[in-house]
């Protein structure tokens, strides 16, 4: 379903961010679709877009006017006749993570230009057959930080209900072009890894394949970087069943048994309650952030933080409660002036 956008004015941002989020699935469902060699390009140019679009919706989450390049010129009446200029890319991409205080992965962020380069390209010129690899690869890391994005730290933000739920999982299975391509490349390196890397291979969180090369696999927390799709990943061990996970997005359960990391408290850096300490290196599993300072108790709430200033949380509190201002007035404080 392509979302209407008409008469956006009266529903912005709640209803706006929303058909901007079904425009973004419904085109990553065509850049899936025409994934081959004779329609590279269109599945490219559809990709970026997709990626683009959702960033958008979590940005107009904040504010509608923030789709615009110059928000001090928005309005809902432009914004419901398209007649203005949205917000570029690589400004997308700074200020989304900013102002949602999600920690972006330097690998996460580098796919996300790598996305950009190949449309321009393909807009410009013509993506060659020949490229259908790295478009496989490319879409393939791309769908796989989007996903941990919408089912993690944007789930709350996006109002992830039963329909977008299903449009996650639909879009992940549309996938299975790039993916099956991916394994054709996996079965010709196959008896090299196992040669060459054994017991170190893990299963990658991206594309899948028994592919990831572990620096350190007798580490509970590890490094994992794929030999067929290029994901780099920071990795940690269940306790319990020994299953490698990802270091990403507000999960600290396991996702192959369940069992979840013993939690300290928040991270100061993505605000998240997914701070432990299973191995003796306190790090949040949600953005990966280590500490070595000691933990910080907010003087009102009594919640442990990390990496976070707590020096007038008795008074305005922390990001888990309004201290006792909001106790006395039933109001949150505001630092920000008029």
């Amino acid at each position: 379903m392509t979302a209407d956008v008409a008469d956006t004015s009266h529903r912005a941002p709640q209803a706006a961010y929303r058909l901007v989020l079904a425009n973004a699935f419904d085109h990553l469902r065509k850049a899936a679709e025409a994934f081959s060699e004779s329609h590279l390009t269109y599945s490219v140019e559809y990709f970026a877009t997709g990626l683009e679009l959702i960033l958008k919706a979590r940005l107009m989450r904040e504010h509608w006017a923030l789709l615009f390049a110059e928000p001090h010129k928005a309005s809902p009446e432009r914004l419901s006749d398209g007649s203005f200029k949205s917000i570029g890319l690589d400004r997308l991409i700074e200020t989304v993570f900013v102002l949602t205080r999600v920690s972006l992965r330097p690998e996460a962020k580098a796919t996300f230009h790598e996305i950009r380069n190949a449309r321009n390209r393909a807009l410009h010129f013509h993506v060659e057959e020949s490229a259908i690899a790295a478009a496989a690869s490319q879409q393939v890391r791309g769908w796989g930080e989007l996903k941990a994005l919408l089912q993690g730290a944007w789930a709350d933000a996006f109002d992830i209900d039963d329909e977008v739920d299903e449009r996650v999982r639909e879009t992940d299975e549309r996938f299975h072009f790039q993916r099956d391509f991916l394994s054709k490349k996996y079965d010709q390196l196959k008896e090299h890894l196992e040669h060459a890397y054994g017991g170190r291979l893990a299963q990658c969180s991206s594309c899948r394949l028994q592919s990831a090369v572990l620096e350190r696999p007798d580490e509970h927390l590890t490094i994992a970087t794929c030999e067929v799709c290029g994901y780099n990943s920071d990795q940690w061990r269940c306790d319990s069943c020994n299953g490698e996970n990802l270091i990403s997005h507000s999960s600290v359960k396991c996702r192959h048994c369940g069992e979840a990391v013993a939690v300290l408290g928040f991270c100061g850096s993505c605000n998240d309650h997914t701070v432990g300490a299973p191995d003796g290196i306190t790090r949040c599993f949600s953005c990966g952030t280590v500490f070595i300072e000691q933990d910080d108790p907010c003087e009102w709430c009594g919640e442990l933080w990390f990496g976070s200033d707590l020096g007038e949380s008795y008074a305005f509190g922390c990001g888990e409660c309004g201290g006792s201002f909001e106790a006395a007035t039933g109001e949150t404080f505001s630092f920000d002036e008029d």
